[in-house]
């Protein structure tokens, strides 16, 4: 006997107490290329350009800073331009006794160069090279410079003495040397003693082999005193040694006499051009180049242990040798 199933009651019809349920609409699928078209809808630019666009919403929360970065970035532009064309250029040099940076000699395989005259400075550093290693010799073309390049170059082992402000230091404040191979050595400093017709001093008691060495040797550095005549002093390399004949002195002692030949840089900025005697007396300066700047007497008295290198350009402090 089949059992009965009830019926579902009949719907209640809708009334104030029964409000009608609306029915959750289904989610509708839309395809790319209906977004596509919608966003068309849009012009491109006018989105670009939208305050809603991410970008430029960035853009407006900094732009008040953005004029401290112009700012600080136009003052480094200029700094920098500052440097390069005025700090870090040398002055043009002018009134030239010979155009800067022009060969007036050599010797000993070391070239010397115009400096344009005595007065002029120039921040250009040069460095020489040494067993393939830039070895710095000084500013061109000073006479430090001439003087450091020409201890590179010319000895062996090469040797090179520190960074100093003038020539006058090279003097007062240099004391030792260094090898390339790093071994570091005393510099012997030999004071001239300006004048060879006074009577012995105190000089007559040194011994006789320290008074053989005390003669300037070739490769000697010559150092001037700073004074008004010549500002920061001056130094040159003894090149040569040549004897001239013998004078008496008002002391009735023997003056040997010697000629100091110097090779420099910025004294007189002139070519190394030598003094010949012709034929008949005449002397003339040639055209051919020298090995040596210009010439200096030295002064040797024996008898009273003095020794006198006489300049009218410049005081003479004595020599330094290594």
């Amino acid at each position: 006997m089949k059992r009965a199933v009830a019926a579902p009651p009949p719907a209640a019809a809708p009334n104030e107490r029964t409000p009608m349920l609306h029915p959750r609409p289904l989610p509708v699928e839309v395809g790319s290329m209906q977004l596509r078209e919608e966003m068309d809808e849009v012009p491109y630019w006018e989105r670009i350009y939208s305050p809603l666009h991410p970008v430029l919403s960035k853009v407006q929360e900094h732009c008040h800073y953005e004029w401290v970065a112009a700012l600080l970035s136009a003052m480094m532009l200029l700094a920098l331009f500052v440097f390069v064309f005025y700090l870090d250029t040398p002055p043009r040099p002018e009134h030239c006794v010979t155009p800067f940076g022009e060969l007036l000699g050599e010797s000993k395989g070391v070239f010397a160069f115009s400096n344009c005259n005595r007065d002029y400075r120039n921040v250009e550093e040069h460095f020489v090279l040494v067993k393939t290693s830039p070895v710095h010799s000084g500013l061109k073309w000073h006479s430090v410079e001439y003087a450091r390049r020409f201890w590179l170059l010319a000895k062996w082992p090469a040797v090179q003495f520190m960074s100093v402000r003038n020539a006058e230091d090279i003097w007062t404040r240099v004391n030792y040397a260094s090898y390339t191979n790093g071994k570091r050595v005393k510099l012997f400093k030999y004071e001239n003693m300006l004048s060879c017709d006074r009577a012995p001093a105190l000089n007559a008691t040194m011994k006789k082999h320290a008074w053989n060495s005390y003669r300037p040797q070739i490769g000697d550095l010559l150092v001037y005193a700073n004074e008004s005549r010549l500002p920061g002093g001056h130094v040159a390399v003894v090149v040569g040694i040549a004897s001239l004949p013998l004078q008496a002195a008002a002391n009735a002692s023997r003056i040997r006499q010697y000629s100091l030949l110097l090779a420099e840089q910025n004294w007189d900025n002139a070519r190394w051009l030598c003094n010949d005697t012709l034929e008949g007396g005449t002397s003339t300066v040639t055209a051919l180049p020298c090995q040596y700047s210009r010439k200096v007497l030295l002064q040797q008295v024996d008898s009273a242990r003095r020794m006198c290198v006489t300049d009218p350009g410049g005081t003479v402090l004595g020599w330094v040798r290594v």
